[in-house]
């Protein structure tokens, strides 16, 4: 019986040793990845199979200017040798902010390699110094390009009291986040 309760406790010490090195790396390799940090009051989970972390619960990820606000928010790495995040999904009460746009959906995706956002939902936002504009079902942001696309019930409603509405608009916006072309 005593050499049962040691090995018990043995075991106990072990998985909260591992638990530590985990949420070290954990640390570490959101660190290493451009400095991205993710934060939740409720839990932070590492899914090696699924090359992901996971935080819920007020789950907030920062870079830089950039904030991005959710009930849960997923990073995904590209593989164990090269652990980048790849690509980030934001779901419920989702909010964003960057040093010239900021947002809000029920759904965010973000891919970090081309650079492209998408929102989706019932009430989804974008919105910048010049312009605000909303989509029922999806709004796609290329930062790369510039590139800024509404479908669904679309409306822009630009500095000035210019609106427009559409089922789908596309929009051109120039490096300093004005509209170029609709």
């Amino acid at each position: 019986m005593l050499v049962m309760n040691s090995e018990v406790k043995y075991v106990k010490t072990l998985k909260k040793y591992i638990l530590g090195i985990f949420l070290c790396l954990f640390s570490l390799n959101l660190a290493l990845a451009e400095n991205l940090e993710i934060e939740a009051t409720g839990f932070l989970e590492w899914n090696q199979e699924g090359k992901s972390y996971k935080a819920i619960g007020n789950a907030i990820a920062s870079q830089g200017t950039r904030s991005l606000k959710a009930d849960e928010i997923m990073a995904f790495y590209e593989s164990e040798e090269n652990r980048d995040i790849i690509r980030i999904e934001a779901e419920g009460g989702v909010s964003f902010t960057d040093s010239i746009n900021s947002g809000y959906s029920d759904k965010l995706s973000y891919d970090m390699d081309t650079q492209i956002v998408s929102l989706s939902g019932d009430n989804s936002r974008f919105r910048s110094n010049q312009f605000v504009a909303d989509a029922a079902k999806l709004i796609r942001f290329n930062e790369t390009t510039g590139e800024l696309l509404l479908q669904k019930d679309a409306m822009i409603l630009i500095t000035g009291n210019r609106r427009i509405e559409a089922q789908q608009i596309e929009i051109l916006l120039t490096e300093g986040g004005e509209v170029s072309i609709i």
